[in-house]
């Protein structure tokens, strides 16, 4: 009474949709050191693959929820974010003041200097001088500049009597001395490599009278020029042919 027939049923079963939980997150400066951060718990019917997430170089780190067999994520599932972002490089570089000895311009930490003149002894420049940024550092500029200045020349003297004259010694760290006078109230010879200063035997100096005299050591290539004026002024009257002693006249610097 009954022919038999068949029919094919299709049967869809859907995967199960996950929920991506709150990513965990953290970010540092490298320092050298690892850090490490906690992932987020992965839900059900999904596996984490680091739970603890460790770093030391920059960049990067995940810890990811990959869904299981029948389930499913709308997109990447990340437990865990952790970020090491690059360190700043510090490139400076000082202008110098000469002193003789080969100067070093420019220093680099978290850098290599890869280029220019770093290193000079006479007054020069603006020499330039380049640099990159070492592995796990960045940097805000790949040149700088840097000089070597003039020195001053200075003078040094020192005043003492000799043979009832004022002695008045000059030196200076480069080169020979010169001297001018002012006024003719009192001389200023040169003898011994000093200068010394004496009363003219035909003047009758005056309490308060002085002479004045300029020294100046030379200007160089690496020295700037000094000057002084030193002043030498009578204390009581001093009477013709009479000398200049320790208790009737006086030098000083002006």
């Amino acid at each position: 009474n009954y022919s038999a027939k068949s029919t094919t049923i299709s049967v869809t079963v859907n995967r199960g949709s996950l929920s991506c939980p709150t990513t965990a997150t953290a970010a540092y400066t490298y320092n050298g050191g690892q850090r490490s951060l906690s992932a987020a718990a992965c839900p059900s019917g999904s596996t984490r693959d680091v739970a603890t997430i460790t770093r030391t170089a920059a960049g990067t780190s995940y810890s990811t929820c990959t869904a299981n067999s029948g389930y499913k994520f709308s997109g990447t599932c990340r437990a865990g974010a952790l970020t090491i972002n690059a360190a700043a490089a510090t490139f400076s570089c000082s202008n110098k003041t000469y002193n003789g000895s080969a100067q070093t311009g420019c220093t680099c930490s978290g850098c290599t200097i890869t280029g220019g003149t770093n290193s000079a002894t006479n007054v020069g420049g603006p020499w330039t001088v380049t640099a990159s940024a070492n592995t796990n550092y960045t940097l805000s500029t790949t040149s700088r500049t840097w000089k070597i200045v003039k020195a001053n020349n200075p003078i040094t003297f020192s005043l003492s009597t000799y043979d009832n004259w004022w002695k008045v010694s000059y030196s200076c760290k480069w080169g020979t001395a010169t001297a001018s006078g002012g006024s003719n109230a009192l001389q200023i010879v040169y003898q011994d490599s000093a200068y010394w200063v004496k009363s003219p035997q035909s003047t009758v100096m005056s309490p308060g009278q002085q002479y004045s005299v300029g020294i100046t050591c030379p200007a160089t290539s690496n020295y700037n020029g000094e000057g002084v004026t030193v002043k030498c002024r009578a204390l009581t009257q001093i009477q013709t042919q009479q000398w200049l002693t320790a208790t009737n006249a006086s030098c000083f610097e002006a």
